[in-house]
């Protein structure tokens, strides 16, 4: 059987697991990536690292993680992820997520705005097209997330696998 998923993925590619969370540079942002489903607490090794992480002055940040703290879909806010989403308050402009199936942008909270990109083939989750913090959705089609980093900005795209453009914007960040 031919192992599918983002560990075996980062093995083939990187020779080894990738560790639990970590961060690097790409075109004057910092990426995070952190780990919803390991353990996250307030006392955490984890969110101690991303503290450390955030000490630096500026915005310009994206952080991921697979369960989202806020999301209009089936599986509803995670309260549990508060911790990231509050040590990031002022410190990252873009937050993404994946969980539920369908593609969101949320409304800026905290200066973050956050980005759900679950809509990659498997099946849809319907939205409450209610929700408050819900910018833009859409449970119908398969798509993917497109986002262009560079210095002080950020631009991002929703399109649908053939390639329509379903929602897009920039984001500005604050270097120091």
């Amino acid at each position: 059987m031919h192992e599918q998923g983002y560990d075996p993925y980062w093995r083939r590619v990187a020779g080894k697991r990738p560790p639990p969370f970590y961060s690097f540079r790409v075109a004057g942002w910092e990426v995070l990536s952190l780990n919803s489903e390991s353990d996250h607490d307030a006392s955490s090794e984890q969110l101690e690292w991303l503290k450390r992480r955030l000490e630096r002055p500026g915005t310009c940040r994206l952080a991921f993680w697979h369960r989202a703290r806020f999301s209009g879909g089936s599986h509803g806010d995670q309260q549990d992820v508060a911790p990231f989403w509050d040590a990031l308050r002022g410190h990252a402009r873009i937050v993404v997520n994946g969980h539920d199936h369908n593609l969101q942008r949320l409304k800026r909270t905290a200066g973050i705005t956050e980005l759900i990109s679950g809509a990659g083939g498997r099946s849809h989750y319907e939205l409450d097209r209610d929700y408050h913090r819900l910018a833009f959705g859409n449970d119908t089609d398969f798509g993917a997330l497109r986002l262009e980093l560079s210095p002080g900005a950020a631009r991002f795209a929703f399109l649908t696998a053939a390639g329509r453009m379903l929602d897009s914007g920039r984001l500005r960040c604050r270097r120091r």
